[in-house]
């Protein structure tokens, strides 16, 4: 019970400490006059604050209402010390990876570093703690309701991004090939870790939505490296504020539906914009 209780109040520190963090980010832009800010390393133009966070607290909002949640089915707490050790481990990847983006050299980091540490050291992780005993997480079936339901929060949210942002032309010049593999170094490398893997155990260990507001500003984090070439304060104030907040969305329609290629998809058009915007 005493441990229990622990862990229940570490979590409720961490969803204070990530709130404030995040929303307060949000504040000082809005006090210092920044109304517009620079959201991609791709170019310099920028966009309305406000189109960063709207959308993705009305999409929360909506992720809220509309069934069926999944009754939190999370298969990583039938072993919480193991959950408890890979949470750390993953945890602590996720913050070597963010430090190793901020060092000079930050596109080779970002081909180089990002598959090996987000994905071939976690997979060894599990396979070595398997093989010493651990069970392979079950999850629940998919059912035709959990097909269609989160499609109502990623068209709030995707349609008041596209529609109402005007979105500049991106300075590669795209094509398949390299869609796909933005499609494939974002979307599905970020998703597999932050939410499949490092969210799933957090809201094992701390809760429900300490889990998701940690795993939300250590995905953000990360992105400091990428877009801090207009300021390292202005970067963290942007970052922390509007990832954040798409990370909170994300995070909260994977915890809700459990519907990860719909999470892909979600976050692949997250990417996509500019791209598209060149390409036709």
């Amino acid at each position: 019970m005493g441990e229990r209780r622990y862990w229940a109040r570490l979590g409720g520190f961490v969803l204070v400490g990530g709130l404030t963090v995040i929303f307060g980010c949000l504040l000082l832009l809005l006090l210092t006059g920044h109304f517009r800010v620079h959201y991609t390393a791709d170019h310099d133009d920028t966009l309305p604050l406000w189109l960063l966070i709207v959308p993705a607290l009305l999409a929360i909002v909506v992720t809220r209402v509309v069934p069926p949640k999944v009754k939190w089915h999370n298969p990583f707490r039938i072993e919480p010390d193991r959950t408890r050790l890979e949470a750390g481990w993953l945890t602590g990847i996720a913050l070597l990876y963010a430090v190793i983006m901020v060092l000079p050299g930050g596109p080779i980091w970002f081909l180089s570093v990002k598959p090996l540490l987000l994905i071939v050291v976690p997979l060894s992780l599990f396979w070595y703690l398997r093989r010493h005993g651990g069970k392979r997480e079950r999850w629940l079936p998919m059912t035709p309701v959990r097909w269609v339901a989160p499609l109502a929060p990623a068209v709030v949210f995707l349609s008041l991004t596209y529609l109402v942002g005007a979105y500049p032309e991106s300075r590669i010049i795209p094509s398949w090939p390299v869609m796909v593999l933005v499609f494939l170094f974002n979307a599905v490398i970020e998703e597999f870790f932050y939410r499949r893997w490092l969210q799933t155990r957090l809201e094992a260990v701390l809760g429900l939505w300490p889990g998701i507001v940690l795993a939300a500003v250590l995905w953000a984090v990360w992105h400091i490296g990428i877009q801090s070439h207009h300021g390292l304060g202005l970067g963290l104030l942007t970052v922390l504020a509007g990832h954040g907040v798409r990370g909170m969305f994300l995070g909260y329609l994977w915890a809700r539906y459990r519907n990860f290629p719909v999470l892909l998809l979600v976050h692949g058009l997250i990417n996509a914009p500019f791209l598209l915007t060149s390409l036709l």
